[in-house]
């Protein structure tokens, strides 16, 4: 029973009075997404942005079959999706490739010449100070965790999950320290346009026409935004080795590591202290990061 209650302390109660359907348990997936059971069926309640409604839009005007939410809910000034989970996941790899390749022709098509320089470094040693005040933060609450007495479940889950926080923290030192090199050898790089907020007008002769609100990076940024969007779905692997081909220098893998372990740990960043909310944004995190490091250890080793 205390479990359950965990579990419906994850989302809203105004929100679960809303949903169609009769749930039994509830699971975070990763951070918006949420799998709501029921006593036959499982689905995927998922929050969206402005991106995403204005895309369902879109593909409902469409004419052949789109897997389309069975509902759209509005709770405290939010917006989520339900799905039934068996037709989900085919559909969003789908549209998560359609994004990605319409993000490339945007990249390709701005692509520019630039050396790496002496002054790229000062804006990478920028995120020092950013991750050890993150590493430092949660070192001091494992601290206080470990002389905790008695110790609940969350306080366990911060324990068990914490050496996969550490391994992050030494890979991003590592591969800090390899990118500052090749820096140093001013090596030639091509960045191109890159979306920085994946939001689109309406669509106009049958094609989607994105907003150009955007950055000038290489293409290792536009990757890591891409899988840092859709892990939960894939790990694309296969997919980012195909575009790397044409990319054939260590810094662009290097550079797509960095870019996806920071990011975790900034998403850890928040947590100062430990209650059931956090300990589940915290596993969700730790258990992202173990499966990349894993799927693309390659790259940096």
């Amino acid at each position: 029973m205390q479990a359950q209650a965990m579990f419906y302390s994850m989302l809203d109660q105004s929100l679960i009075a809303k949903l169609p359907i009769k749930i039994t348990k509830i699971r975070p997936i990763i951070f918006s997404y949420y799998r709501l059971y029921t006593s036959d069926e499982s689905y995927i309640l998922k929050e969206v942005n402005s991106f995403e409604i204005k895309l369902n839009s879109y593909y409902s005007t469409l004419s052949k079959k789109i897997n389309l939410p069975i509902q759209i809910i509005n709770d405290n000034f939010k917006v989520y999706f339900l799905y039934i989970e068996s037709n989900l996941v085919e559909e969003d790899l789908a549209v998560s490739k359609l994004l990605l390749n319409e993000a490339l022709k945007i990249f390709s098509l701005s692509k520019t010449a630039k050396t790496l320089k002496k002054e790229d470094m000062k804006e990478m040693s920028k995120t020092y100070p950013i991750l050890d005040k993150y590493f430092l933060r949660l070192e001091y609450i494992i601290r206080e965790i470990e002389t905790k007495r008695p110790k609940n479940d969350n306080d366990w889950l911060f324990l068990s999950k914490y050496h996969l926080i550490l391994a992050a923290k030494m890979n991003l030192s590592q591969i800090e320290s390899k990118l500052f090199e090749l820096i140093k050898e001013e090596i030639p790089i091509e960045p191109g346009l890159i979306l920085k907020y994946p939001n689109f007008s309406f669509y106009k002769n049958g094609k989607i026409n994105f907003y150009l609100k955007s950055i000038n990076a290489p293409i290792s940024e536009l990757l890591a935004r891409f899988y840092l969007e859709n892990s939960h779905l894939n790990s694309f692997k296969k997919e980012i080795n195909e575009i790397l081909i044409d990319y054939d220098h260590s810094f662009y893998k290097l550079h797509f590591c960095f870019i996806v372990l920071y990011t975790y740990i900034l998403n850890l960043g928040n947590i100062r202290i430990v209650n059931t909310i956090t300990a589940t944004k915290f596993n969700e995190i730790a258990k992202a990061i173990e499966v990349f490091l894993k799927d693309y250890k390659d790259y940096f080793l």
